[in-house]
């Protein structure tokens, strides 16, 4: 991938992490983000760890418009992760 096709993915990145936007948050011991879903992602050892888990699942959802099929790909992250329900 040359530079102008990595600057042009970040950006498109930073796009979707805007029009997604995800909400970390310190719960239970744990630091969550919150999904445009409303959904609750976590627990993570770290505000950190929570968002780079955030910009992966930005990521899988990028092609995602259905809010059903969000759901589905947010609880598959969720298992593949090894969170709980």
């Amino acid at each position: 991938m040359g530079s102008g096709e990595s600057q042009k993915r970040s950006e498109i990145l930073a796009a979707l992490s805007k029009q997604r936007q995800r909400h970390t948050m310190l719960k239970e011991g744990g630091w969550y983000f919150t999904t445009r879903e409303r959904i609750d992602v976590g627990p993570y050892p770290s505000s950190s760890d929570a968002a780079t888990a955030s910009e992966k699942l930005v990521a899988l959802l990028s092609h995602v418009t259905a809010p059903s099929q969000a759901r589905k790909v947010i609880a598959g992250f969720r298992s593949l992760d090894g969170l709980k329900d």
